[in-house]
């Protein structure tokens, strides 16, 4: 993985195809539940045409009263691994997306984008 190979942003993510999200940067995310609502997290877009393959880790300030999305563990484990999404592989712009479901605690977050099992992004935000 070489960092200067991708452009990453954080923020509000907006748009319907993860591939061609907008950005609005922030490290401020409001408490609105469901994804039709609000959506946030990693928008990048790599420099070449090679493929790669992702994951993230989204470390949440309390335990989860459920779990929804692509995750590969439950809410009881959310505290010791954090929330961890399946591993895709693919070519061109992508997004890691998250949103808040009924239950999901305010404080801080952090979220933790791997791109070829390396670590290409870590950002604490909080949700209020």
């Amino acid at each position: 993985f070489e960092a200067s190979e991708f452009d990453i942003q954080f923020g509000i993510l907006t748009g319907d195809c993860e591939c061609d999200m907008e950005v609005e940067t922030t490290k401020s995310i409001p408490y609105v539940i469901g994804k039709e609502k609000l959506k946030f997290g990693y928008h990048f877009r790599p420099k070449t045409d090679d493929k790669y393959k992702f994951r993230a880790v989204l470390y949440m300030p309390q335990k989860p009263l459920s779990v929804s999305g692509t995750v590969v563990n439950t809410a009881s484990e959310v505290m010791e691994q954090g929330l961890k999404t399946k591993e895709v592989i693919c070519q061109g712009p992508n997004s890691v997306v998250s949103w808040l479901d009924f239950g999901d605690p305010k404080g801080t977050y952090r979220l933790a984008l791997y791109i070829n099992d390396h670590l290409a992004a870590d950002t604490s935000f909080e949700v209020k």
